[in-house]
């Protein structure tokens, strides 16, 4: 087992403000509606959603970033402008940074023996940008080159980097491909900033594309950056993640991130439930405690750098990991 306890991340960031009102489902911008208006109401409940995820244990929280691009935002935003689109990305960090600032204050600082927390800016894939649910797919992969994605991201990593990011985080990668350009763009942009590259799987062996998780983790190890701290999984079923953890090489001792889905939530008519294969038994895959799968996952691969929840793992779920691995 790996000496230091793994970080806490926050929880699925986006579907928590959605289940506030944050904004309606079908929202092209997903969460990203929130930062549309400077004095939105939208802001202050993004300032909580973070806020509450700090009160639960979380040491590193997201910017509100993950669905963001300049296209996509001018899309959405007729009228728009590239430098102001650029400007709400780097608002994300701000207002993240803004929460950690208040609740390091309030619990005393270093006073109070806790972790100073952390931000790490949220770069989805290619595809989260487009709002058809392809980063469950990787369907896009196969009509871009590494250097289509490394020009297509450099904007959005540049705007983090310049609000001040702790770490980059970036999540959901359907495809290897697309995960070797991020870390081609790493190499030449920002080398030593701490960051990891998380996965979409769709089975117990495969990312969302079909590349097998061991090769694809092996890959993005053997060619890391300085900063890079760790690979791993999120949005993706938590039945799945102990599975996969298995199908990694016996001997690897990569350190991984994870952050699954609480699979139980998503609605008969969600979109998001058909990606996945349904369990053989169901009533086998009830356990959505974190805490509990957490001791299952780090009994599989000690090294664990940190871990947390994607969609609809919540603030008492982040408080539940906190109690169990927290410090």
């Amino acid at each position: 087992m790996a000496s230091e306890k793994p970080f806490i991340l926050d929880g699925g960031l986006g579907s928590l403000l959605f289940s506030r009102g944050a904004f309606v489902k079908g929202d092209p911008l997903w969460s990203a509606r929130c930062l549309t208006s400077a004095e939105s109401d939208g802001r202050r409940q993004l300032r909580q959603a973070h806020l509450d995820y700090l009160a639960a244990g979380a040491h590193i929280i997201r910017s509100n970033s993950y669905q963001m691009s300049i296209e996509h935002l001018r899309k959405c935003l007729p009228g728009l402008s590239q430098e102001e689109a650029l400007e709400m990305m780097r608002d994300s960090v701000r207002i993240a940074r803004e929460a950690c600032r208040d609740y390091w204050q309030s619990i005393g600082g270093e006073s109070s023996g806790k972790t100073e927390p952390k931000v790490a800016g949220s770069i989805g894939p290619y595809g989260a940008c487009q709002a058809d649910l392809s980063e469950y797919t990787g369907a896009y992969v196969d009509c871009m080159s590494e250097e289509d994605f490394i020009e297509w991201h450099r904007p959005r990593l540049m705007a983090l980097l310049e609000a001040g990011v702790d770490y980059l985080a970036f999540e959901t990668f359907p495809a290897l491909l697309e995960a070797n350009a991020i870390l081609r763009l790493l190499h030449r942009e920002a080398p030593h900033i701490p960051a990891w590259i998380s996965f979409s799987c769709k089975d117990e062996k495969h990312v969302c594309h079909g590349e097998t998780l061991a090769s694809a983790f092996e890959q993005i190890w053997t060619n890391k950056t300085d900063g890079l701290k760790a690979v791993g999984i999120n949005c993706t079923p938590g039945r799945l993640i102990k599975p996969l953890l298995r199908s990694l090489d016996a001997d690897s001792n990569i350190p991984v991130i994870l952050y699954p889905n609480r699979e139980e939530c998503l609605g008969k008519e969600d979109e998001l439930i058909l990606v996945y294969p349904k369990p053989d038994d169901k009533e086998n895959w009830k356990e959505d405690d974190l805490g509990k799968l957490a001791k299952e996952w780090l009994a599989t691969h000690p090294n664990i750098f940190a871990m947390g929840g994607c969609c609809f793992y919540h603030p008492s779920d982040i408080r539940n990991l906190s109690r169990v691995f927290g410090n």
